[in-house]
């Protein structure tokens, strides 16, 4: 952005920056001075978007968001968004601690998550992009005890993501 900046405002400026003249440069704005300004004064910042957020997450953030909304209520959501945030992280807690037992030899732990599901085949000629595809999905587990993973494959064809359905074809991959 500070080359945008430069670029509309100082142009010979940015013209020794993408030249390899850095030493050359005597900005009015320098990228420190910029920098500082961009985040003190407009307390913006940048990082990778949350991706597979819950549900409850984001209805509290949505609602919390809104400018209309009432102190008592505000109060409110951010109590249920605390205890939320509380019982995820005694969940996340408590499969740590429950890892740690099987990494030790004391249980055995089995871990269960879909991961990324993407569809086939990935195309992203308009016409088709907008079409029904048929989407690939995988679901991955994890033994905590063995350290081993297995990750299942299979298109909508097959089978569909409801929990009946999952345990059906695991059982027929793991069977074969």
């Amino acid at each position: 952005m500070w080359l945008l900046y430069l670029g509309q405002n100082e142009p010979e400026e940015k013209n020794k920056y993408c030249t390899g003249k850095k030493a050359d440069m005597r900005p009015k704005v320098h990228y420190s001075l910029y920098k500082g300004l961009f985040f003190s004064e407009f307390n913006l910042g940048f990082g990778r978007p949350k991706s597979d957020t819950c549900l409850n997450c984001d209805r509290i953030h949505t609602q919390l968001n809104n400018p209309d909304i009432s102190e008592e209520l505000k109060s409110k959501l951010s109590n249920e968004k605390d205890l939320h945030l509380r019982k995820a992280q005694s969940a996340y807690n408590l499969l740590s601690e429950k890892s740690l037992k099987a990494k030790n030899g004391l249980c055995d732990v089995f871990t269960f998550d879909f991961q990324q599901n993407l569809p086939s085949p990935v195309l992203t000629t308009s016409d088709i992009f907008y079409s029904r595809q048929m989407w690939t999905d995988n679901f991955g587990m994890h033994d905590c005890f063995n350290n081993d993973g297995i990750m299942h494959l299979w298109n909508e064809n097959e089978a569909g993501r409801g929990s009946s359905e999952v345990c059906s074809a695991l059982k027929k991959t793991l069977l074969a």
